[in-house]
């Protein structure tokens, strides 16, 4: 088409460092600059000078984002090291450097040069500094594609998953919140005191004979969206898990909310979020919602609390256009906000006390 039009939309996204494979960029980079050495040898040829090798390997490792080390503490979050990413580039653009000192002799006339020319030692240990740099750069190569090996050797492991799962067919679908992340590593490999045994939240797909355990969607994406739809399957068959989450912004406080599993018409519960306090104190009432273990159909999904010294009262969360009483307190729901009045028509107080959630399902 001649023209194309486009809109914004809202989306859930991750720091775009996150998405970043530093260690296979790592290990490009640095076989690259083997091979040039190991090429330029075989031909007889000159490497560029230090500062030009500085230079372009600096361009280079920035261009490929190896300053962005990461390290991921659960539940969606990262951690950023600039510092000592920025350190670790410029470390690699000296070595990087130090393989082009003496560029205009071979590797081979080197060696000859200090056995039978007796040089002055400042010559003979300038001579070794690019063969030195070279292999330190194989053995950086090496430790690269090392360290993938402890981080990448996990198993499965035995605890079971909260609550009430959907099982199909070996798979277990749930949603939990702050469970350790069932996928173990056989070495635990630290990074400033961070460890690779982390917590995770969100919808959980579970098959051990398979050796899956995965975060479907992440709590985050959920609170985004509203709904999501797990696939699961094998050859010739697959299937799928409805999940849904519905909750309540309490006024200048948390939100209370419920997720529940659909499959095959079935509906059940799979978790329910601690109340929500609202701020605003109403006719010196405590407000706070809180997501009840309702069956679906089953009455009031969520409730509002109010304490006031010793005393609690308890009633449904107003639906539609209706409205209900505690305390002295009215409680009118207003489209997707809930509304404390106090008082007559004329000289009434109205405060907001909770807002429902706004899903962006278009992401």
């Amino acid at each position: 088409a001649p023209s194309l039009t486009a809109s914004g939309r809202p989306a859930f996204v991750t720091p775009w460092w996150a998405d970043i494979a530093i260690q296979g960029h790592a290990l490009g980079l640095l076989t690259g600059i083997v091979l040039a050495g190991w090429l330029a040898q075989r031909r007889g040829s000159d490497l560029p000078g230090p500062g030009r090798l500085f230079v372009g390997a600096s361009l280079v490792a920035v261009g490929q984002n190896l300053w962005a080390v990461y390290w991921f503490l659960g539940n969606g979050e990262y951690v950023l090291f600039r510092a000592v990413g920025l350190g670790l580039v410029a470390l690699l653009a000296a070595l990087v450097a130090a393989v082009g000192v003496d560029s205009g002799t071979t590797l081979s006339a080197r060696l000859q040069t200090i056995r039978t020319d007796g040089g002055s030692p400042d010559g003979s240990r300038r001579s070794l500094v690019a063969p030195a740099a070279l292999l330190v750069v194989v053995l950086v190569v090496a430790v690269v594609a090392g360290s993938a090996v402890p981080t990448n050797l996990v198993s499965v492991g035995d605890d079971e998953l909260p609550g009430e799962p959907v099982e199909i067919r070996g798979y277990e679908v749930t949603y939990t919140e702050n469970v350790q992340n069932g996928m173990v590593s056989v070495v635990d490999v630290g990074l400033f005191g961070l460890s690779t045994d982390v917590n995770s939240s969100g919808v959980i797909v579970r098959n051990p004979d398979r050796h899956v355990w995965t975060t479907a969607v992440s709590k985050g994406r959920l609170a985004f969206a509203g709904d999501r739809r797990i696939v699961v399957g094998g050859v010739g068959w697959r299937d799928e898990v409805g999940v849904s989450r519905r909750g309540f912004d309490a006024a200048g406080g948390p939100t209370a909310y419920r997720v529940t599993l659909t499959h095959d018409g079935d509906e059940r519960l799979a978790y329910r979020s601690e109340p929500a306090r609202a701020a605003p104190r109403v006719a010196g009432w405590n407000v706070s919602l809180v997501a009840t273990d309702a069956p679906a159909g089953a009455g009031s999904a969520f409730r509002l609390n109010l304490t006031r010294d010793d005393r609690n009262l308890s009633v449904p969360l107003p639906t539609g256009n209706e409205s209900v009483s505690a305390g002295g307190v009215r409680f009118v729901r207003e489209d997707r906000a809930v509304i404390a009045v106090v008082g007559e028509n004329g000289t009434a107080t109205r405060v907001r006390v909770a807002a429902e959630e706004r899903y962006r399902r278009a992401n």
